[in-house]
């Protein structure tokens, strides 16, 4: 009985030296086991690394589109690209879904997305809107959507070339549509505004000399400027008004994995120079065209943007 204790005590010994000599070679000096202790963060995963590694399902994300006006589609063109840019750099398998609907104000669009019609929309944002959907707060126009040049009658060209403060712009009139978060930073500043339910309403309107502008932005106006060639209107050469404003992707705000996704390849996309490369495609030429740098510029001083606005990055801000 004493011997079989002793054997017993014997393998038991053995197996304690095994796992301490393994236990040792965990915390020994070679660089292949060796615990690091270096406070180089280890490198982030790329997309398509992420993509190879997934084992998720694909997710599908639907967007709204109208075919009916062609200024407007050229729009859609260009965010659709930005969305598809964002999502196959996020790191997730995915599927785009065109949601084909009559064209519609913008405003109505947060119904939609928390009724589930579509998943996502790129909107111009404002505070009402923040509050029911949630933003993804890289602007997708780099913010020109508030860099503002005015369609005006032909032969008044001379009348808008004599402005050089906000003072003399407040004696013309400008229009706008009726929702248009622009509108009510017009009515601050005091600077006289007709409000219209139809865009080529307000192009009638200008016309018709019912008001003195109307204010586009930047990225919208040379699309817009052969819309109604029967009208005697054209682009004004001077000016530019300039307030910060921003277009977003909105989603619903439970939709939080398409949120962390869109906002993920959003910035690896300005990171890596995609997002400035389409941007650049599509209005890099028309911007030089409209001379934004030499033009008289007048801000407006106002809080336009909702609080959370990445205003301090400015790398995602136009700058002529």
């Amino acid at each position: 009985m004493a011997h079989l204790d002793l054997a017993h005590r014997l393998v038991l010994a053995a197996i304690i030296v095994t796992i301490f000599s393994a236990c040792s070679a965990d915390f020994s000096g070679d660089s292949s086991t060796k615990i690091s202790t270096s406070n180089t963060p280890t490198p982030l995963p790329t997309a398509n690394q992420l993509t190879a590694q997934t084992s998720l399902p694909s997710i599908r994300v639907r967007y709204p589109a109208s075919d009916s006006n062609p200024y407007y589609y050229q729009r859609v063109k260009y965010f659709v690209e930005i969305l598809d840019l964002a999502l196959s750099k996020s790191g997730r398998s995915y599927t785009l879904e065109k949601i084909d609907l009559p064209f519609m104000k913008e405003g109505r669009s947060s119904r939609y997305i928390l009724n589930n019609t579509y998943d996502v929309h790129w909107i111009n944002t404002q505070n009402e809107l923040e509050q029911d959907l949630q933003p993804i707060r890289i602007p997708l126009f780099k913010g020109l959507i508030g860099w503002r040049i005015f369609f005006i009658n032909a032969d008044s060209q001379a009348d808008f070339s004599a402005i050089d403060s906000i003072a003399k712009l407040r004696q013309k009139v400008a229009v706008l549509g009726h929702d248009w978060p622009d509108t009510p930073l017009f009515e601050q500043q005091r600077l006289p505004v007709k409000t219209s339910v139809s865009w080529e309403g307000m192009f009638g309107m200008l016309n018709a000399r019912r008001i003195d502008y109307f204010p586009r932005s930047a990225l919208e106006i040379w699309d817009e400027r052969n819309a109604f060639p029967d009208f005697s209107i054209s682009i004004e050469k001077d000016l530019v008004l300039h307030y910060p404003a921003a277009y977003y992707f909105f989603v619903d705000r439970k939709n939080t994995q398409l949120a962390e996704m869109l906002e993920t390849g959003l910035n690896r996309a300005v990171a890596d120079g995609s997002f400035d490369l389409i941007f650049n495609k599509y209005f890099a030429e028309r911007l030089e065209q409209l001379k934004l740098k030499e033009r008289r510029r007048i801000d407006l001083e106002v809080d336009s943007l909702p609080p959370g606005a990445p205003l301090e990055r400015t790398e995602l801000w136009y700058q002529p």
